[in-house]
């Protein structure tokens, strides 16, 4: 059986803040090795503000949340 591993971003109500009192999944994406998640994991945390913005923009224009698609 092969694990599936997810690196994601999560936001708040209004979808103003990406860190504090977050509670809707904005952006997911697969991953089939624990390795390659990490590595993309520390590549999206030390994009800036704007990068992440648009990784959520170029799947989730609407910012809704998506944590229905994944369970």
């Amino acid at each position: 059986m092969n694990k599936q591993y997810y690196v994601y971003i999560m936001t708040n109500k209004r979808n103003n803040v990406l860190k504090y009192n977050i509670t809707r999944l904005v952006f997911y994406e697969p991953c089939e090795d624990v390795k390659e998640a990490i590595l993309r994991e520390k590549k999206i945390k030390g994009g800036s503000r704007t990068k992440k913005i648009g990784l959520v923009d170029s799947m989730n224009k609407e910012r809704r949340d998506l944590y229905e698609d994944i369970i």
